[in-house]
């Protein structure tokens, strides 16, 4: 699957039922707007996606990116389905990251990133 959105926030990390760690970030895509026929045009509300990164290894890159930030990220798809305490099954879409690349970052986020200073080794 592959969606173009931003970053609704910083991933953050996590851990699974299983004690493996994640991060755990939501990315918002939209639809085109629709033109009405007063000639005014409709936004349609966005749409969230939850993405799971297992890959330890990208974290550091990954907790860097701002709420905001416009990514392409390649993902596998997957359902599933739970029993809440109450009894009432719930189903939900998750997605497993395989790539991501930065499109754009949000406005100002440039000059946040030269006011850091550089983590030394």
């Amino acid at each position: 699957m592959t969606l173009i959105g931003r970053l609704g926030a910083s991933p953050q990390p996590t851990t699974d039922k299983q004690g493996r760690e994640l991060l755990i970030y939501s990315v918002a895509t939209n639809e085109r707007p629709t033109q009405n026929a007063d000639g005014t045009r409709t936004e349609p509300p966005p749409t969230w996606h939850k993405v799971l990164s297992y890959n330890m290894a990208g974290k550091g890159y990954l907790s860097t990116l701002p709420g905001g930030t416009l990514v392409h990220i390649e993902a596998d798809f997957k359902k599933r389905t739970n029993k809440e305490d109450n009894g009432n099954w719930t189903e939900q879409t998750l997605l497993l990251l395989k790539s991501i690349d930065v499109l754009a970052r949000p406005a100002g986020a440039k000059a946040a990133e030269a006011a850091e200073p550089e983590a030394s080794s």
